[in-house]
């Protein structure tokens, strides 16, 4: 059985077995992602597909055929709780943006802290990756130390809230990798920022 799925970051797909007097059976179950959206998912199987769309709805695979069901939250987390607790948490990422030529958070970016530092808490086991930035004005080689330094005064954030300093990597990136395309010697606070990708 093949699955298709159309903007993956949406969605999670729960492939079950379970014995029948038939043979085996395969059922595949779309899940909404932490933040309620729902993806899709394209299940094909003896030249037939099935598109499923639908949160908790899936697709069950009998007899060498497939036949598409609505199962509903309570009936799927009754039946699967167990294996919906085991699924890895969906990687995470944040954008903090800084002042002008510094290391400095912005006000908004500030505000964003607490939640950012809750949700780190709460992820299992965080694997955390921070990579710095600096819009183009500038020598590379300034923007190079510059890019470091907002990673690595975010990294120290982290591990002032807790989170083990050996779980942390950090990486400056300069003005090579812009979020917004700008030109060379002019300013563009949104590419003053440090990425926080967590798994």
């Amino acid at each position: 059985m093949n699955k298709q799925h159309h903007r993956p970051w949406l969605l999670l797909a729960l492939a079950l077995l379970a014995g029948c007097s038939a043979g085996p059976r395969e059922r595949i179950v779309l899940l909404p992602d932490r933040s309620g959206q729902v993806g899709a998912i394209i299940v094909e199987h003896g030249g037939r597909s099935v598109e499923v769309a639908e949160a908790y709805a899936g697709t069950r695979l009998e007899s060498g055929k497939l036949n598409s069901e609505k199962i509903g939250e309570t009936a799927v987390r009754q039946r699967y709780q167990a294996a919906i607790e085991g699924l890895p948490a969906s990687p995470q990422r944040y954008l903090l943006n800084f002042e002008f030529g510094n290391d400095k958070l912005t006000a908004a970016s500030r505000a964003m802290l607490p939640t950012i530092l809750a949700d780190l808490r709460n992820f299992p086991a965080p694997e955390v990756l921070v990579i710095g930035h600096t819009d183009a004005v500038g020598t590379t080689p300034i923007n190079d130390r510059l890019s470091l330094e907002r990673a690595n005064r975010v990294r120290e954030l982290l591990v002032g809230a807790g989170i083990p300093r050996d779980a942390i990597q950090v990486a400056g990136r300069g003005s090579r990798e812009p979020l917004v395309a700008h030109r060379p010697g002019t300013q563009e606070p949104r590419n003053r920022r440090v990425e926080i990708k967590l798994r």
